[in-house]
């Protein structure tokens, strides 16, 4: 019986460290993300800056400054998308409470969140 108690308490203590290794895991990984996202954007604000303080910038030059602000904008976009990835398993666990949401206004955000997009790409947005 002892054997017993103690392989239960040697199994708990095992499953506990492993817990406690997975959540350090899980919080080196999101400082990681955060740290990447930030340099994307710092990036990004360096880029448009440059463009906006030099009003004189050769054609070429500002066409490369706003491809490479794009791109810095995509990964930025996909560094994002990979922290909510990693943070939406942390909430499986938490209960929604459900509530009535006003879908007009909803989808005036969404217009209002791509407005820019369209514009950018030639469309008319209305």
């Amino acid at each position: 019986m002892e054997r017993k108690l103690d392989d239960v308490k040697n199994k708990s203590e095992k499953r506990a460290k492993d817990s406690q290794e997975a959540e350090q895991c899980k919080n080196d990984l999101v400082v990681y993300l955060a740290h990447d996202i930030k340099t994307a954007l710092t990036s990004i604000i360096g880029y448009l800056s440059l463009l906006d303080d030099a009003m004189d910038m050769p054609v070429e030059q500002k066409e490369k400054y706003r491809k490479i602000t794009l791109d810095k904008s995509y990964r930025l976009e996909q560094l994002i998308n990979e922290f909510f990835e990693t943070t939406r398993f942390n909430l499986q666990s938490i209960i929604l409470d459900k509530d009535i949401i006003h879908l007009n206004y909803m989808l005036m955000q969404l217009a209002d969140e791509f407005y820019p997009l369209l514009l950018s790409r030639g469309k008319n947005p209305l």
